[in-house]
């Protein structure tokens, strides 16, 4: 790890890097927390991901025995990928991190200051073991996207779930919402504040890449992935582009029917309609989002 001046911060090996990284998070707390002067601290866990080195998860000792016999997604247990290997370590990761966010609001606690201080609790992609493609997290699934997003503070209190579509752009616009300030009229995101308000979006986007080269919407009950051949580019050698100028439909599922997305419909002609009508959608997303018009063939 390293710091503000680029300097490698090492840490002994029977200390675990989230307990570290919580121990300078908890000081750094006490020394900003001023009454006169608001503060913004992001710290960034690498825990639960991957040890890319190794591909192996590591939790701290003893964690992982915890969660050996812990109950299998339905998303997981049909396919083979290799969470049998992982899943109990990546849960200990997961209980780790729980414990480092109470640690957290309990400083807040004591310093005085929980009353008005938001705490966003999120992350930026889900983990799939490998049971969709050849890697763990780039897909249209659920396991990939459906994240969780975790806000204690000013506006949300009370234990409340909300049920609307949202997405990591919305942070940046509730933060400042919570701080009074105005949210620029061009961002994409929005305040959960306004969350289940009129107008408020009905499907979320998603860019898939390095792995593929792929677009997909969530709405409340479909998911509708295309793709662009990864034959086409990773046959010569070359690197993933960042878009295409035509993608063949690849997943549909009907979440409401089927949450674990076991059944891919896009081939079934009972469904031509609602193709076309997300391919619409979908086509919308892209224009307004990237200013391309790419073709979507179907397979």
């Amino acid at each position: 790890m390293f710091n503000a001046d680029n300097e490698a911060v090492t840490f002994d090996n029977k200390s675990y890097r989230v307990d570290f990284m919580t121990d300078h998070l908890l000081d750094a707390i006490e020394q900003l927390n001023d009454p006169e002067k608001p503060f913004f601290m992001m710290a960034s866990y690498l825990e639960p991901h991957q040890q890319n080195d190794r591909n192996d998860y590591e939790a701290p000792k003893g964690y992982a025995q915890r969660f050996e016999d812990a109950e299998i997604p339905g998303d997981l247990a049909p396919f083979k990928g290799d969470w049998p290997q992982h899943y109990a370590k990546y849960l200990g990761c997961v209980y780790s991190l729980d414990e480092a966010l109470g640690q957290v609001l309990q400083k807040l606690d004591d310093l005085g200051i929980a009353d008005n201080t938001l705490v966003a609790f999120i992350t930026d992609h889900g983990c799939h073991f490998c049971t969709r493609n050849g890697e763990y997290k780039r897909s249209c699934h659920d396991a990939s996207i459906h994240v969780p997003m975790i806000l204690k503070g000013p506006g949300f209190e009370g234990g409340q779930v909300k049920a609307e579509i949202t997405s990591l752009l919305d942070i940046p616009a509730t933060l400042l919402a919570a701080a009074g300030v105005e949210v620029p009229e061009d961002w994409h995101g929005r305040p959960l504040q306004q969350s289940g308000e009129e107008g408020w979006r009905e499907l979320h986007f998603t860019q898939l890449s390095e792995s593929q080269v792929g677009r997909c919407i969530r709405t409340e009950r479909w998911t509708y992935s295309v793709s662009r051949p990864i034959s086409e580019w990773k046959s010569k050698g070359e690197k993933a582009p960042a878009a295409a100028d035509y993608y063949l439909e690849d997943f549909l599922y009907d979440n409401e029917q089927d949450p674990h997305q076991l059944k891919n419909l896009i081939t079934n002609p009972d469904y031509a309609e609602t193709r076309e009508e997300l391919k619409a959608l979908l086509l919308g997303q892209i224009l307004h989002v990237e200013g391309l018009e790419p073709e979507i063939r179907s397979v």
